[in-house]
This record gives C-alpha cells, structure tokens and sequence, in this order.
C-alpha cells in the first residue's frame, strides 16, 4: 500500500506532497510535546529546526530553503495539497481526542500553528503590494 500524494507543478518544477506515516507522525507529535523553552513559543511552521526535521519526509522537489523565493500563492499550494493528504490523519486525530485535554491541546497549537503560518503568507505579499502607496494623494 502507498501513501496518499498529490503532485504540483511551481515554475516548472515538479513537487510531490506526500501523507505523513504513521512513524512520521508519531516523531512529529514527539518534538511538538518535547520543545524547549526557547522554542515552545515560536509557532510550529516558523520553528527552523522543526521544519527541518520534518520537511524532507513529505515534501519533495523543492527544499525548504527554496520556499523563500516562491510567492505566497505557491507555497498556498503546496500547504493546501498537504491539508488535503493529510485530510485522514487530522480527521482521526479529532476523532481520537475525546475528552483528553492533552490531545486538545496539542491539536490546538497544531492548528493554531498552521493558521498563523497561512496567515503570515498573505502578511509578507500585502505588505509588498503596498508599499510606497500612501492614503493621501500627492500633491
């Protein structure tokens, strides 16, 4: 049996996204409850090393450096084609979260994490479409 993937095609280059292991899942949940304190604040997808440690095992054809150099409408579509192979994990883990507090708490930083993460893409594109626009016309 293989992994779900979805494949991505970003300046002429081939990306493959992949759904996380069972194994791959388990080290991941294991570095978000074991982060140290200078790294239990920073959000999960802003954390270098996390990203690091984690990257290479369900995205491929493009490192994690080169995201720096896509416009946030190309790293939207390799984070939706990772929402959306992963769609049975998250599924599962809501459904295996019952009344425990900590698996509330890990999925909410988990989503918390994502979100902000999504939302910094937009940040980083808004501020460059307007910069140099001012609200008063010139004289």
């Amino acid at each position: 049996m293989s992994r779900l993937s979805k494949e991505v095609t970003i300046d002429g280059k081939k990306i493959e996204v992949f759904e996380l292991t069972v194994k791959e899942i388990k080290k991941l949940w294991k570095d978000l409850e074991h982060s140290s304190p200078e790294t239990e604040q920073t959000p999960i997808f802003q954390n270098e090393q996390l990203m690091r440690d984690h990257w290479d095992n369900c995205i491929h054809g493009i490192k994690l450096e080169e995201t720096e150099n896509l416009a946030p409408s190309e790293l939207k579509l390799i984070y939706d084609d990772f929402v959306e192979v992963n769609a049975i994990f998250f599924d599962l883990a809501l459904k295996l979260e019952g009344g425990n507090p900590l698996l509330a708490s890990l999925r909410e930083l988990v989503v918390t994490e994502l979100m902000l993460r999504y939302a910094s893409l937009f940040q980083g594109a808004t501020e460059k479409e307007t910069s140099g626009v001012t609200d008063t016309p010139s004289s």
